[in-house]
């Protein structure tokens, strides 16, 4: 299984900062079926890195989570992912 994290910090509809930050090469963008676009940082091979990442975000003052990929599709709770995958 290929299996990644990324940090999210955000996840927006209004067009003028989803242009802002689509410019951006530090975000990657992924739009859901409703039109909202989330942005994510980092590629992270474990779980632990990407925490870590979300963990200094959220000390300077960003609302900020990990995101889990499975084979290219986003887990949409990390509670679906396997336990070894967590570690």
């Amino acid at each position: 299984r290929e299996v990644h994290f990324r940090v999210q910090i955000g996840a927006y509809r209004n067009a003028k900062l989803s242009r802002f930050l689509q410019k951006n090469a530090n975000f990657m963008v992924e739009e859901d079926e409703n039109g909202v676009k989330k942005y994510m940082m980092g590629n992270f091979n474990s779980y632990n890195e990407a925490r870590n990442w979300c963990e200094k975000l959220v000390n300077k003052g960003a609302s900020a989570y990990v995101v889990g990929y499975m084979n290219g599709e986003r887990v949409q709770n990390l509670k679906l992912m396997p336990a070894e995958y967590l570690k």
